[in-house]
């Protein structure tokens, strides 16, 4: 669960990707995934296709759909 910082740092985060969409921004993204032993955190590096809004979820090149309420942190050149 993160804190109400973090939830505002990733939500800054969100607004710059969406503002870069067009250039489909590769970035590294920390999310939990559920798993039939309960789940871990995966890392995963991919360029961003679009982002959708309900539910809000960041669909990559590849099709990879992450949920952004599952999503622990991420990190590219302009979102450090």
């Amino acid at each position: 669960m993160l804190s109400e910082d973090e939830r505002s740092a990733l939500d800054r985060k969100m607004q710059i990707l969406q503002e870069q969409i067009g250039v489909h921004p590769e970035i590294e993204v920390t999310y939990f995934a559920e798993n039939e032993m309960g789940g871990a955190y995966v890392v995963y590096i991919g360029r961003i296709r679009r982002i959708e809004n309900v539910p809000t979820a960041i669909v990559f090149m590849d099709g990879k759909r992450i949920w952004v309420g599952d999503i622990a942190c991420m990190d590219n050149d302009v979102i450090h």
